[in-house]
């Protein structure tokens, strides 16, 4: 026990001591390739439960910090200037995959203004307030994807659900699955359909670090102290950007690297919008979207 003290204090000691490096935080927005780390690991097959039958705020680890010393840092930014919208599937049990579907679409209604009738785009990122149109759309869905109160939504069921009310329409529907290597991602093209291409996606979940991007990341001289909460939840949000963080040490080399989504969490207040840092959780899939 003595020596399992001993060395998490060294270890601790080592993160601050190395404060003292001579930083210089890089920030970069520009999209570039890069060979990804193969990060494999068992990834739970999915089964009858679906997502967000037991979503709640009860799993969160609250005060809970990582920190990261470095002397240099990059970061691969992108966020989409319309970002997304973040309304509420009221009184609908269980909707986390409703909740994140249906805002993909709304968010889509921008160029398709008779994808949600009833309701129009107020040219900002703020999306207005929530009207009749989006609870319909929500109830819609819910029904289509085959949700309950007891088991939420399927990855099958989201699949089928957002196909039948796109076509319903009149559009049409580009599922994309962007599952990989890295963390159960591959990152690199997700990067370019939400980037380039201007797309969404929903990440399915069954473990997951959040972190507010206002209040829970904090920059100082050669330190980053993260505040985060840690969720065992099988869950859905939808994803609108990334941030792509590398650390290096005095000599150049990495030493870390926290890859985060940028998320509509299904939570409410200062967590709404999240970091969702992606080698920190547990993702079973993820599906980029898209309507023509």
């Amino acid at each position: 026990m003595k020596k399992v003290l001993c060395a998490l204090l060294c270890f601790l000691s080592a993160v601050y001591v190395s404060c003292g490096f001579a930083a210089s935080a890089v920030k970069t927005d520009f999209y570039g390739a890069a060979e990804e780390e193969e990060i494999y690991y068992d990834v739970p097959s999915e089964n009858a439960d679906g997502y967000g039958a037991k979503f709640s705020q009860e799993y969160k680890a609250v005060d809970n910090y990582k920190y990261r010393a470095y002397a240099s840092v990059e970061e691969n930014v992108f966020e989409n200037p319309d970002r997304a919208p973040i309304y509420i599937p009221y009184g609908l049990d269980s909707s986390c995959v409703v909740r994140a579907g249906g805002n993909a679409l709304v968010f889509f209604d921008r160029k398709h203004d008779d994808l949600v009738p009833g309701y129009t785009w107020n040219g900002t990122g703020m999306y207005g307030p929530q009207n009749e149109a989006i609870d319909e759309l929500f109830v819609t869905l819910y029904d289509y994807m085959e949700t309950s109160s007891s088991r939420g939504t399927t990855v099958e069921g989201f699949k089928k659900g957002m196909t039948k009310y796109v076509e319903e329409r009149g559009f049409n529907l580009k599922l994309t699955s962007n599952a990989g290597r890295y963390y159960n991602t591959n990152f690199e093209d997700l990067k370019i359909r939400l980037r380039i291409r201007r797309e969404v996606a929903v990440v399915f979940c069954s473990k997951y670090m959040l972190v507010s991007p206002d209040m829970g990341f904090h920059r100082g001289a050669g330190l980053d102290k993260i505040n985060y909460y840690m969720y065992e939840d099988r869950h859905a949000m939808l994803v609108y950007g990334y941030r792509d963080i590398y650390y290096y040490d005095a000599d150049g080399e990495q030493i870390a690297r926290d890859t985060y989504l940028l998320v509509c969490s299904g939570y409410g207040g200062f967590m709404s919008r999240a970091m969702f840092c992606i080698n920190e959780s547990i993702i079973d899939d993820i599906y980029t979207i898209y309507v023509s």
